[in-house]
């Protein structure tokens, strides 16, 4: 019973990691794909635990040289993850703007060429996270980048278990399941200690509430958006969803933080 309570709690960690990172993760994966969503934040956790490094680092040095280390963070990031989220965001980029035939958009989604609105979203994407990292890094509050990273993965869980999957062969089939309880549950369970973290982590109350509700208003505006396109999701409207969090989270509490920098 150990050893099988011991396999329930680890082996959908193993599969979190080794789905959104590049990291080669020793162990089993779970055999219920959808339960690895508990292990989504663990991930944005890790990834936050590399960014904070290099914000540590640059602390003795001159502010001058905090953009070539928040470079580095982001790099590091991008790296680590192997750049699938990014991906995602360029796909539907691609396929969603001026595209009203579902299938069309499922064919450019599927397409591993990017086009040009996709390179200028990825682009952009970068440019909105280095301007937003070093905000932080120069104001000595690194925490919004880290609840970022947390509610990103968060959000994922949250998105697979609640939307329909419109592809049976894609990444995300796997973990979308058939919208169990005890998926939902989890979902629930995760969200809840990914808000208790946040909220002991986030600067004031007032900006763990904006934090976290730009957050949710987002996604539920990505989930209408993507139903509306595609009716559910794939695993790049997921990979989208990630690096609008990541922006959003960040730029929310930048402009509503003028009373606690």
């Amino acid at each position: 019973m150990g050893k099988r309570a011991f396999a329930f709690c680890i082996c959908p960690i193993v599969t979190a990691f080794r789905t959104l990172t590049i990291i080669p993760v020793p162990g089993k994966e779970t055999d219920d794909f959808p339960l690895s969503i508990g292990g989504f934040p663990l991930v944005g956790l890790f990834l936050g635990g590399v960014v904070s490094l290099f914000y540590c680092v640059v602390q003795p040095w001159t502010a001058s040289m905090s953009s070539l280390f928040v470079l580095l963070a982001l790099a590091t990031e991008s790296f680590l993850t192997g750049a699938l989220h990014l991906d995602g965001l360029g796909d539907c980029a691609d396929a969603f703007p001026g595209k009203s035939n579902r299938e069309r958009i499922l064919e450019i989604l599927k397409d591993s060429r990017m086009g040009t609105f996709g390179i200028c979203a990825i682009v952009f994407d970068l440019l909105f996270k280095f301007v937003l990292w070093s905000f932080w890094f120069e104001h000595g509050r690194i925490s919004p980048v880290i609840i970022s990273l947390l509610l990103s993965r968060t959000m994922q869980g949250c998105l697979l278990v609640t939307m329909p999957n419109v592809r049976k062969d894609g990444m995300a089939s796997a973990f979308a399941g058939n919208h169990l309880l005890r998926h939902k549950l989890l979902a629930i369970l995760v969200l809840a200690l990914v808000t208790a973290f946040s909220f002991f982590f986030s600067p004031t109350t007032f900006l763990f509430i904006a934090m976290l509700l730009s957050a949710a208003v987002v996604t539920v505006l990505w989930a209408v958006y993507c139903k509306g396109k595609i009716g559910g999701i794939t695993g790049d409207c997921l990979g989208a969803l990630n690096e609008i969090v990541e922006v959003t989270v960040p730029l929310t509490a930048a402009v509503l933080s003028t009373d606690v920098i």
